[in-house]
């Protein structure tokens, strides 16, 4: 790791060398565009530092160089901001309107605490990094369209629906564009504006449902942890998470064979809807795979590999076993969860019964083969794999065999 002792020893840093995922005022690049503009320096923000040189705004799409532009004192102004959603201001604006219009307050800290927490949920985007005339652009086409005064704010991918960016230079707005973009976004921040209202008038009336605890579970986690870096156990030399190295995790743990005895009964069948559900929400692989595809393992079609997990929502996953060959990793075969879970589970196996230390080389789940397998499994529709007991010892002790050979 790379330490300056001073503010001069940085900068002669910087005259060899370039910031890796950061930016500076001295950076070669930020020098290079003074000359090329022949500008008087740079004029650059927090923003603009925390960011690495090749930084692209994602609304205009234009990288830092095309970014800067000179300003009236003759500098190279450079600029990235913040830009959130508004939205969220209206929550404490609406609650602080209904509280003071009230003939006696009945808000306290608590109905402060309520809508703080709660406002977030009412935003359309996270806080977002945009470059400085992108979000001169939101509060100008707002302008524009009568809307200043309201706390809606265009988010990031709808200021770039309006703009017409160029390199160097102040966005052009085409109003019409921003007038379609605002049209489109009418009916859902109505919506919620609504939705703010309700909430702030119950907190502003201090019916709400927060209560405040002395100590939540992240207080007591970040003085645990506090106290592990205290005592050089926050990064611990030896691996594993740091509190593991103070308790034994697994003292109930059964034989390490025991999960190929467990009996799995077969789910129903998901719906239609629920397979919608679970491809846009959680398992976007669904959709990104053929309809005809079927496990190279346990020959399960794709339908028939969703499963529920443990928390009782639908699951499906894909893995690629693949093998690096001649400078590029070549896909070998690809299996479901529940084939990579056994090969996981067997891998554990030969883990703890091989003395050579190379099994710890990689992955466990790619200790077994393919072939392999696919013996030890009996697959069902929407179900864990049934395991193979007797052919499953003999393959982990092939392997163990092989790892010592």
């Amino acid at each position: 790791m790379v330490s300056f002792k001073s503010n001069e020893e940085l900068r002669e840093y910087l005259k060899l060398n370039d910031l890796f995922g950061i930016d500076s005022e001295w950076s070669r690049q930020s020098l290079e565009l003074v000359q090329k503009f022949a500008a008087k320096e740079m004029d650059i923000n927090r923003w603009w530092v925390l960011t690495p040189k090749d930084w692209s705004c994602p609304c205009c799409k234009r990288s830092k160089p095309d970014i800067v532009r000179i300003n009236t004192h003759g500098h190279l102004m450079g600029e990235i901001h913040e830009h959130h959603d508004h939205v969220g201001d209206a929550v404490r604006r609406e609650f602080t309107k209904i509280s003071e219009g009230l003939a006696t307050v009945l808000a306290d800290e608590n109905a402060e605490r309520f809508f703080k927490r709660i406002a977030i949920g009412f935003t359309a985007y996270d806080k977002t990094l945009v470059c400085s005339d992108c979000n001169e652009a939101d509060w100008k086409a707002k302008e524009l369209l009568g809307l200043k005064s309201s706390h809606f704010s265009f988010s990031p991918f709808e200021i770039g629906l309006f703009i017409q960016p160029s390199p160097n230079m102040q966005h052009i707005i085409n109003f019409e564009k921003a007038k379609s973009t605002w049209a489109a976004a009418k009916p859902m921040f109505e919506k919620r504006m609504e939705l703010i209202r309700q909430i702030a008038g119950l907190a502003a009336t201090n019916r709400h449902w927060y209560q405040p605890i002395k100590k939540s579970s992240k207080i007591e986690e970040k003085n645990g942890e506090h106290y592990l870096r205290r005592y050089g156990l926050h990064e611990p030399p030896f691996g594993g998470s740091p509190e593991s190295w103070l308790y034994k995790t697994n003292k109930h743990a059964g034989q390490a064979s025991s999960w190929r005895f467990k009996q799995h009964r077969p789910d129903r069948s998901p719906s239609e809807g629920e397979v919608a559900h679970m491809a846009a929400l959680k398992s976007s692989k669904y959709l990104n795979i053929p309809d005809d595809w079927y496990c190279d393992v346990c020959k399960r079609h794709k339908y028939e590999c969703i499963r529920k997990s443990n928390s009782g929502d639908w699951n499906f996953d894909v893995t690629n076993r693949t093998k690096y060959v001649d400078g590029t990793y070549v896909v070998l075969f690809q299996f479901c969860k529940d084939c990579k879970d056994v090969a996981m589970n067997i891998g554990k196996e030969v883990k703890e019964r091989d003395a050579t230390g190379k099994s710890d080389k990689g992955p466990l789940n790619r200790l077994i083969s393919q072939l392999d397998l696919s013996r030890v499994i009996r697959s069902q529709p929407h179900c864990k794999h049934h395991i193979e007991n007797e052919k499953a010892e003999r393959v982990i002790a092939k392997i163990v065999t092989e790892l010592a050979s």
